[in-house]
Parts: C-alpha cells; sequence; structure tokens
C-alpha cells in the first residue's frame, strides 16, 4: 500500500495526467493538506467509502477515487444527507456501484485499487482534502457534463463533479 504522503503526490499527479489527456484546463491550484493520520475508528464506515470509490472510480485511478470520497465526505458533513457513511453509500438510487460488493469481493477483484481505495479513506476521514481546489464542494458527480441546470466545478478522468 503506498505510503499517505506518496498516495497524496500521486493523485496530485494522477489529476494532472487524466485532465491533460482529457484535454481539459489543470487545475489552478491541488492542494494537499497536512494532517496526522490515525488509525479509523470506525471500520464500517472505512470499509463504506473505500467501497464507493473502488466501484464508482477504480478505473480512473487514485485521481477519481479520491474525488468520489470527497463527494462521500461533503455528503455526510451535510444536514441534507444521511449521518454516517455506510448511510451516503448506501442511499437508494446513489452510489449504485455498491450494490453486491464487499471488501472481500473487492480486494479479490483488483488488490492494488482495493488498497489504494482504503488509504484514500484514510487520509479522507482524517480530513485530507485531495481533490483540487475546484472540485471541493462537489455533492454530485456523473459520467455526462449534462447535468439538468447545473454546471460541472471539475472534471476529472471522465467524471464531472457538481455541487
Amino acid at each position: 500500500m503506498m505510503l499517505p504522503t506518496a498516495l497524496a503526490f500521486a493523485v496530485a499527479a494522477s489529476v494532472a495526467a487524466l485532465n491533460t489527456k482529457a484535454k481539459v484546463p489543470p487545475p489552478s491550484h491541488v492542494y494537499v493538506e497536512e494532517v496526522a493520520i490515525t488509525p479509523v475508528a470506525d471500520k464500517s464506515n472505512r470499509a463504506c467509502l473505500a467501497l464507493a470509490m473502488f466501484t464508482e472510480a477504480r478505473s480512473e485511478g487514485v485521481a477519481g477515487m479520491a474525488a468520489v470520497s470527497e463527494v462521500v465526505i461533503n455528503r455526510w458533513h451535510s444536514n441534507t444527507w444521511p449521518s454516517t457513511v455506510c448511510s451516503v453509500v448506501r442511499q437508494d438510487s446513489q452510489f449504485l456501484g455498491v450494490e453486491g460488493w464487499t471488501a472481500a469481493k473487492a480486494e479479490r477483484r483488483n488488490q492494488e485499487a482495493w488498497e489504494e481505495a482504503l488509504a484514500i479513506a484514510d487520509l479522507a476521514l482524517a480530513g485530507a482534502k485531495l481533490t483540487p481546489k475546484e472540485c471541493r464542494g462537489a455533492v454530485f458527480f456523473n459520467q455526462s457534463s449534462r447535468a439538468k441546470g447545473m454546471t460541472p466545478l471539475c472534471r476529472i478522468g471522465a467524471h464531472h463533479f457538481y455541487n
């Protein structure tokens, strides 16, 4: 598993590479907040967050998974959404990719991506901001730039992020 500092730099590099490939202007600022990483007390929140990232964005690499974690964390911290990470992830018609998945199944499918998702979950749950400044505050994402009445905050790979 990547060390948190190495993972943070990998996220920043991955965002830049994905945006260059997709001909999207680079983010004006990629910021990785320094945080003290401590073991996550609530293992179920960690697993749910990692599962959402893994099922929704593992093909986007660490940058895409980190952006999905930002959406889940933003919802969790809002009064509008459920009060636990697992409740946010399992809410009807939201993170459809998690249906039928378990941590064991994810690890068997792609151990490296699963370990990256767990490392990102640890950072996100500790308060690290791993996404470009433009993506901060996102509570929705999709793979189409057409979300009725919404303007994307940013794009990472094939995903567009909105607030």
